[in-house]
């Protein structure tokens, strides 16, 4: 495919039907901007509607693509054609998925590292020390070894992650505190290990639901690690019984999330109205 030779086709074809840019957009139901866009070879039309070009300029598919008329012997290579264009947004596909899987991948990791500070920053807190915190961060770590040859698997695997993640994690800590001799490693483990998995998957349901908008995604997840972050604080507090709560760092994490989420929101938003003026 030439985007130059089809644009001039494109061209050509409308002033023969002595249609301005405005009226052959109009009954595509795009901008003439756009229309202008493809004729100048700036941009291919839409899959969607190559159908209904092809019918307002009475050609085939086969010959808007190559951009001229084509006899019977060139129809003979429409099969390489629609073979080439159906590999095209194959690719095209696959790229779009790979990206998506790599921004959830990223989400994921980040929630972790993010739970294992917290961790760290609750228990020196409280005890001054180091402990409990080590206990849950090497169970995150644990649950990432588990789940590496899953990563590498082509069919849905983040979900297949989570889902083995979700599975195994209860009981790995309470096998850990059998062996430890510490109950407290899997009440309290437990209880923030779901609450991040919860969190987790409330970030993979994001990026799934708004997989043409990633940025809007990322925001969500940061709203989720507001209370995600509260809530492993209250744990810590409620199972080492500390009479003071440290509000400041609550509120430090709360403002911080929430100006990274309103960040990505906003750009976001920009991205959304440069590709609507782009269209219009």
């Amino acid at each position: 495919m030439n985007q130059e030779k089809t644009g001039k086709f494109i061209a050509t074809l409308r002033k023969e039907k002595k249609l301005t840019q405005e009226q052959l957009a109009e009954k595509l139901g795009v901008s003439s901007k756009s229309l202008s866009r493809w004729e100048n070879g700036r941009c291919m039309p839409d899959f969607s509607l190559l159908d209904a070009i092809c019918k307002e300029l009475e050609i085939s598919v086969s010959e808007l693509l190559n951009g001229r008329r084509m006899n019977k012997e060139d129809m003979k290579g429409l099969k390489e054609t629609i073979r080439n264009l159906t590999e095209y947004y194959a690719k095209k596909k696959k790229t779009s998925r790979k990206q998506v899987f790599g921004y959830i991948k990223l989400g994921i990791v980040g929630i972790d590292m993010l739970t294992s500070i917290i961790c760290l920053i609750c228990n020196y807190v409280i005890d001054k020390q180091f402990d409990w915190s080590l206990i849950v961060i090497a169970s995150l770590l644990f649950s990432w070894v588990l789940l590496i040859p899953i990563l590498n698997q082509k069919e849905q695997p983040v979900k297949k992650c989570l889902a083995v993640l979700s599975i195994a994690i209860v009981p790995y800590l309470f096998v850990l505190s059998k062996i430890i001799g510490e109950e407290l490693i899997f009440k309290m483990g437990a209880i923030i290990s779901i609450v991040s998995l919860l969190a987790i998957w409330g970030s993979y349901s994001a990026f799934v639901r708004f997989k043409n908008r990633k940025l809007f995604a990322t925001g969500i997840t940061f709203l989720i690690v507001i209370p995600l972050t509260f809530a492993i604080n209250s744990i810590g507090v409620y199972f080492m019984q500390t009479p003071i709560r440290d509000w400041i760092s609550d509120l430090v994490n709360i403002l911080f999330s929430l100006g990274l989420a309103i960040l990505f929101f906003y750009i976001d938003r920009i991205k959304n109205r440069y590709k609507e003026n782009e269209i219009d």
